[in-house]
């Protein structure tokens, strides 16, 4: 009667990517989905100069990335405070649309030197930009010298604190 339509709650405690399988009872009849990603572990990037959440086009803006996870035993995210260190990250833009072609793309500051960031629509091949964390936590400064829109992406995939169940990198 309901055309073969089912709602689950998941629950995953790891931050990976699976595929979800359901068989109904009177039936032979299985349902496979695409993956469904699951990210129990994030990158929190907060603005943290004066001048709030508003980007002004041509202005360097002071930036913070904060590693989160999941606590498996109360199951709220907070900050990882293992988290520590020169950590090599994949860092991109992904350009919109409605970006203007001709305009310049922001950098950012890493551990040694200001790094243009690539305009792509995935995380770069290899690493491209080092990030001292402390505590879970990284400053930046997003060097802008033009308008533009684009989301920010960053990617850790090889520091090896964050894998899945079978402790491959995510």
């Amino acid at each position: 009667a309901d055309n073969g339509q089912i709602v689950l709650n998941l629950d995953n405690s790891h931050a990976d990517q699976l595929t979800i399988t359901a068989t109904e009872n009177s039936s032979i009849k299985t349902g496979t989905s695409s993956a469904v990603q699951f990210s129990e572990n994030a990158f929190v990037v907060t603005v943290t100069d004066v001048r709030g959440d508003d980007f002004i086009a041509g202005r360097n803006h002071e930036l913070q990335i904060e590693a989160w996870k999941r606590d498996p035993a109360t199951g709220e995210c907070g900050l990882f405070t293992e988290y520590s260190g020169n950590l090599p990250l994949k860092a991109w833009l992904d350009v919109s649309d409605a970006h203007p072609s001709s305009a310049a793309l922001p950098s950012i500051t890493t551990t040694s030197a200001p790094v243009q960031l690539p305009s792509l629509s995935s995380a770069p091949a290899a690493s491209n930009v080092t990030l001292a964390f402390s505590a879970g936590v990284a400053s930046l400064q997003w060097i802008s010298t033009d308008v533009g829109q684009y989301d920010f992406n960053v990617r850790d995939d090889s520091s090896g604190m964050v894998v899945n169940s079978s402790g491959q990198p995510l």
